[in-house]
């Protein structure tokens, strides 16, 4: 494992899983580093660069690429480690680079993966579908008691949206290889985090980690966690203690997972007739009969916040479809830095509207979630607390959506 080092004036970065453990230091001249990583800091805040108090174990924090990928993952990965925790020289990073058969082999963002491996920003490891039809690789996470299933089995999978068999087996498979490195990683790892590259992260001063540690401390039973959403990080009537509830389903776009814990359990239960759904259902269901072994977390100050989404929004201008691309371009255009020319392969205004709407964020520009009491027009920050309803009016008015 590599240990976290120093990026410019001291910024905190997260190092990848590699072994033997080292220092390491990132110069700003480095050929290997992406521009991406050494013109925009890791960290903007004194607490970035905040030490963990002695005894806090390390996180490993992870996300998931495939080929067809609509951001740049050095701008998302660097937003993702400020913002999750005040103690980003705990992280080590992981990629899982997932590239199905069946799809286009090459990743359009191929030199930004290459660099960020050799930099040791994140290890970057391939998702090896080898064993991808193995009943024994299965087993080591799920027991349907059908000796003949395995993730392949989920190309017959059905959705009630419009998602195919091969996607939700596809990303079941990644996030078995996610689980893999989080059994595998080093002694001092005891918290696995996912996030998906496209996830927004806030923090007022600590972060989902820092939260999410309490959370497990005062209830044994916790294997994995959802973060906070934006309803509950801004309830002024809230306690600064964290609570629980039981979601309605344990989303995959952002896990909190404490390591000890899912080593005991695993392979989880799950019965064949219901192996048929993709890796969330499949996860949270059987964590669901281990008496609350999922639960969200319900907290002041920080949260996790998926970009729209056309499939899910039920925003009031779900119509214009302003998806983290084009929500990109109205803060780009409002902030006036429309650029020309190719990023690795992304539009230069998306990322640097990406990059704007990040700043936002990570500034508390945010406009409060939906309240009851408020007029339907402002009802609109947020579609159900997890998923963001883009106004270009708060755009325009400096706010993050």
């Amino acid at each position: 494992m590599v240990s976290a080092s120093t990026l410019r004036a001291g910024a905190a970065l997260c190092l990848a899983l590699a072994a033997p453990a080292r220092g390491l230091q990132v110069p700003a001249d480095s050929q290997n580093a992406s521009l991406e990583l050494l013109e925009w800091p890791w960290s903007r805040r004194s607490a970035g660069g905040a030490k963990a108090p002695a005894g806090t174990g390390k996180v490993l924090l992870s996300t998931m690429t495939f080929p067809e990928d609509n951001l740049p993952l050095d701008v998302t990965v660097a937003h993702q480690v400020r913002m999750i925790s005040m103690y980003p020289g705990n992280i080590q990073h992981f990629i899982v680079d997932n590239r199905p058969p069946w799809m286009e082999p090459v990743n359009r963002q191929e030199t930004i993966l290459q660099s960020m491996s050799k930099s040791k920003i994140s290890t970057v490891r391939r998702v090896d579908y080898g064993v991808y039809d193995s009943p024994k690789y299965l087993q080591k996470f799920f027991e349907t008691g059908n000796s003949t299933d395995s993730c392949k089995t989920l190309e017959d999978a059905h959705d009630v949206s419009d998602i195919s068999g091969q996607h939700m087996s596809s990303n079941t498979h990644g996030m078995f290889n996610f689980l893999e490195a989080c059994l595998n990683a080093e002694a001092a790892v005891d918290l696995c985090v996912f996030l998906d590259p496209d996830i927004v992260v806030y923090r007022k001063d600590k972060g989902i980690i820092e939260m999410a540690r309490e959370v497990f401390a005062a209830q044994p039973s916790a294997i994995a966690l959802n973060p906070p959403t934006m309803c509950s990080a801004f309830d002024e009537a809230g306690s600064g203690t964290c609570k629980t509830k039981r979601p309605g389903m344990l989303s995959q776009r952002y896990l909190v997972i404490h390591r000890q814990r899912l080593t005991g359990a695993l392979p989880l239960k799950i019965p064949h007739e219901q192996f048929n759904v993709n890796f969330e259902h499949l996860f949270g269901d059987s964590l669901r009969s281990l008496n609350s072994a999922g639960q969200r977390m319900i907290c002041n100050g920080a949260f996790a916040i998926h970009p729209f989404s056309a499939r899910w929004g039920h925003c009031r201008n779900n119509k214009q479809n302003l998806n983290i691309e084009r929500h990109s371009k109205l803060v780009a255009q409002a902030a006036k830095k429309e650029k020309s020319g190719d990023y690795h392969s992304f539009e230069m205004t998306m990322v640097e509207g990406l990059k704007e709407m990040i700043t936002r964020v990570e500034a508390g520009k945010l406009a409060k979630p939906q309240e009851s009491g408020e007029p339907a027009e402002l009802q609109s920050a947020s579609n159900m607390c997890e998923d963001m309803c883009v106004d270009q009016n708060r755009i325009a008015q400096g706010l993050a959506w």
